[in-house]
This record gives structure tokens, sequence and C-alpha cells, in this order.
């Protein structure tokens, strides 16, 4: 019987209130986040506010980002700042923490259709529900907020492209075909490493969609394709940032560059715990599939052979220990992506039915531990009110032109942006082109208050405040801050990269 196919593809009333339910309740938890600090939480969600503001004023994202994000939090933000409800800046921290809140929810929507799709009709709703509620209740979707707004996005597109593609394996028409390339173009223009994996996902389905029943016609139609979205990534990426472009076809390169787990030897915490938990249970999931898929492979339809493999390969990939770590740090957060379809898939081939509701039993006590977690943990953020007062009385020691960069720690220099309204970076991006282009180059660093964000998120080192250059005069000092003026440029800009790690 072909259990995967479904000639319902309308929802029902029943499952129309669990997806609603489901999406209220994430939706509920990210409120809570977004909104549990009194200025925007994590260690760059400053950033975000930093862009949306640029589009209102100078018209440009300023740092030459994919929009689609900040375009539709402008969009919301110019609601309530047009009724006169709100200030400029009011609107655009409504705007971008209210989003971030809920648009990214709608991934259940996808999920579900795959997760109906993979069972079928005949499958009973609480699985189906279930296992599509990794998409929105597993921990990584909590923690993939604020500061990573973009990543949330484009898992929304992600989960819809993946539907698609599953569409595709059983009917290979126009439509859909179509369909994919529509999310895979959302993604392109939502977030640099979610375009790396729908790439990814693309070329590895075809290839072992190629392998498996393979013709030369086959061959050729999977090269055309493969050829056409690689020229797509290419032209959309270059457009919107051509060093992206660079990074990106460098990145095969630097895949396996410092493996998370030589660092996990040595007891260095370059990730977070949470992350270790997804390595193990994404790992886990894809193992355990692979196995049963081997072992009945003859009783899999020929349609979803071929995409379940992708599956089983993607997820051993972007959960792999072996990834380099600043890879690592990009595909942790998203791998449990190619990981809800094998749910399904190892739900459906499961031949009793007390092994099925252990696999449920265990799928669910994640959820909810995910759920209570982050409904209760504590949450930071890089600026408060007597930081940002601090901040304000220096405002008025620095040039108020285009002329004036500022040096801080990473996440301060998008705080800076917004309270100074100069260009700012972090130390790791300096060369000596910037002393050419700006007027004055400031450092600036924090002495007390700070947020303990960075590599591994709030679990291991902070960032470091920023190396002071020789030859730096101190113009501004108080509590919390000491502001530095760079006479010249360094001699050794090594010290930056050191001081950085």
């Amino acid at each position: 019987m072909d259990r995967s196919s479904t000639k319902k593809t309308q929802l029902d009333k029943r499952e129309w209130w669990a997806l609603f339910i489901i999406i209220f309740v994430s939706s509920l938890i990210r409120l809570k986040i977004n909104y549990s600090t009194e200025f925007i939480p994590g260690g760059n969600g400053a950033y975000y506010l930093v862009v949306v503001r640029n589009i209102f004023e100078p018209g440009n994202l300023v740092y030459r980002d994919f929009p689609l994000v900040f375009w539709l939090e402008a969009a919301i933000a110019l609601v309530p700042f047009k009724l006169g409800l709100m200030d400029l800046n009011a609107a655009i921290d409504f705007a971008v923490r209210t989003f971030d809140s809920v648009v990214p929810t709608l991934s259940m929507l996808p999920a579900y259709y795959i997760s109906k799709k993979i069972l079928g009709n005949e499958e009973r709703l609480l699985p189906k529900i279930i296992i599509a509620s990794v998409s929105v209740l597993y921990v990584s979707f909590f923690m993939l907020i604020s500061e990573f707004q973009k990543n949330s996005l484009g898992l929304l597109w992600l989960f819809s492209m993946v539907y698609w593609i599953l569409k595709v394996h059983e009917k290979n028409n126009i439509k859909n075909i179509l369909m994919v390339a529509l999310f895979f173009i959302l993604t392109a223009v939502t977030h640099y490493g979610c375009i790396a994996v729908a790439i990814t996902i693309i070329i590895v389905d075809l290839i072992i969609s190629t392998v498996i029943r393979f013709n030369w016609k086959k061959l050729y139609m999977a090269l055309l394709i493969i050829a056409f979205f690689g020229m797509a990534t290419i032209l959309i990426v270059n457009l919107i940032n051509h060093w992206r472009l660079i990074s990106l076809i460098e990145a095969p390169q630097k895949i396996m560059r410092d493996p998370v787990i030589s660092y996990l030897f040595i007891g260095e915490p370059v990730i977070s715990p949470l992350d270790l938990i997804t390595i193990l249970l994404v790992n886990t999931v894809a193992l355990a599939s692979l196995f049963t898929y081997f072992t009945k492979f003859k009783l899999i339809e020929t349609k979803l052979r071929s995409f379940i493999l992708t599956m089983i390969v993607l997820s051993l990939f972007l959960a792999s220990p072996f990834l380099g770590l600043e890879t690592a740090q990009r595909l942790y957060f998203i791998s449990y992506l190619t990981a809800l379809p094998l749910l399904a898939f190892i739900h459906r081939e499961t031949g009793t039915i007390n092994k099925r509701k252990n696999i449920l039993l265990i799928v669910s006590a994640v959820l909810l531990l995910s759920t209570i977690y982050n409904s209760v943990r504590n949450n930071y953020s890089n600026m408060n009110k007597t930081l940002y007062a601090e901040m304000t009385k220096m405002k008025k020691k620095l040039p108020q032109d285009e002329g004036t960069l500022i040096v801080a720690r990473h996440g301060m220099e998008f705080w800076s942006n917004w309270i100074f309204r100069n260009y700012s970076v972090r130390q790791e991006e300096l060369s000596p082109s910037y002393w050419r282009w700006y007027n004055k180059v400031y450092f600036l660093i924090q002495k007390k208050d700070k947020s303990p964000f960075g590599h591994a998120g709030t679990f291991g080192k902070p960032f470091p405040e920023p190396t002071i250059p020789e030859n730096s005069n101190l113009i501004f000092s108080n509590k919390y801050f000491n502001l530095y003026l760079s006479k010249a440029v360094p001699k050794d800009f090594s010290i930056f990269i050191k001081g950085y790690k």
C-alpha cells in the first residue's frame, strides 16, 4: 500500500485547531523571550534595529545583508509610525520583536504537510502533530530568536522547500518544480547560511535520485537543474554581497577546518550544551533511519527512496561533530530541519504499536522539556537603561558625521551604531583602509555590566573587548565605559585577531 499518497490535501477542523494551538504556544514562548528584557535580547539583537532604521532614513541596508526580513519588518514598523502611535525607534523595536515572535512559527504548516505526506491520511492526527511540532517546539527553534531572525525566517522557507521537493518525488510536474524554485528564491534573499543549505539539499537530492533510478535522460535533467539553481545562487548572492559569494565559493575548503570534535576532546566550550544535545539526537535519528532504510528498502515506495536517503545524508552532515567550528555554528541550529521527515519515516516503518507509542513518547518528552526550559530560562541583552543613558552622554563627545568609526566588542558594535548613529565594526574586521576611509577611529571599551555572550552563546567565554592600539588617547571615561581615539594606523593588525580569539 502506498502510505505516502494523499488524495486529501485540505485540512479538516481538527487539524486546523491542532495547528493553531501549537503555533500559538510557540508564538507565546517567543514573545516571552523577545520581551523579557527591556531592550531587545541577544548579543546582536540591535543589528535588526539598525538595519530597519536605515531603510527609513538613508534608504539602504547599511551592512549589505540579505534583505527580505528587514523589508518585512520595515513594512510592519511603518503602520504604528504613520498612525502616530509610536515614534520611529519604538515602532522599529515593536516590529522587530513581534515579527520574530510570530512569523517563524508558521514553519509548523509545511512541517505538518511533510509529516502528513509521509505518514499518510490513514494515520491518526496525534502522531502527525507531534512530529510536525518539532519544527517550532524543539529547543533550537527558540535559540534562533532575536539575533537569529534571518535563520528562523529562512527555516520557514526551507521547510516549505523540502515539502515541495517531496511533492516533486510524488509527481514531477511544472507546478511542483516552480514551487521549489519559489521557496529557494525566498531563502536566497533571506539568509546566507540557509541558501547554502538549500542548494546542498537540491544537489544531494538530485544526485541520489539519479543514482537510485539511473537513466541518461534523468542525468542530463539533473545536471541542468543543478546548473540552474547554482547560477541562481551565484547571481542572487553576488547581487546582494560580492564578499558573501566569495565566502560561499570557498566554503567547501573550510567545512572541516578546526573540527568541533577536536575542541570537545580538549574540553574547550566552543559550542553550547544544547548544541551537543542536538548533535546526539539528530545523529541518533539519522542512524536509526539509515538502519530502517536498508532493512526495509524493498518495502519503501520508489518515490520516497531518494527523498529519505537525502534527508539521512543531510542530517548526518548538518549535525556532524567533524564540521569545522565556523561551519558548525551555522548548521547545528538548523539540523533538526532534515531530521523531522526522518522521525515520520521511522514512525511509519516501526512494526508494533507499542514501539510507535514509545517513539512518540520520546519525541513528546523532548518537546515538553524544550518548551518548559525556554519558558523559564533567563534571557540577556547587551543593553540596559543604565548603559543606554551612559552611552547617550558619551554621544556628545563624538562627531555626528559619516567620517567617524566606532570599534566595539562583538554585539556592542550594533548598539553603538543605534545610539551614536556612526558606522561601527568589531576589531577582527579592521584593516589599514579603515583609517583612510574615516576621519576618526574610536575604540569603545565596556568596563561593567557586560552580558555573557560569546561563541558558545552564554555557556562559554564572552567576546573580548577590543585591543587598544598604541598611541591612542582616552577622551571619555565613566563608571561603565572608556572611549579611546586612535591617532594613527596601527603597525601590527595581528593584535586585533589575537585579542578577539
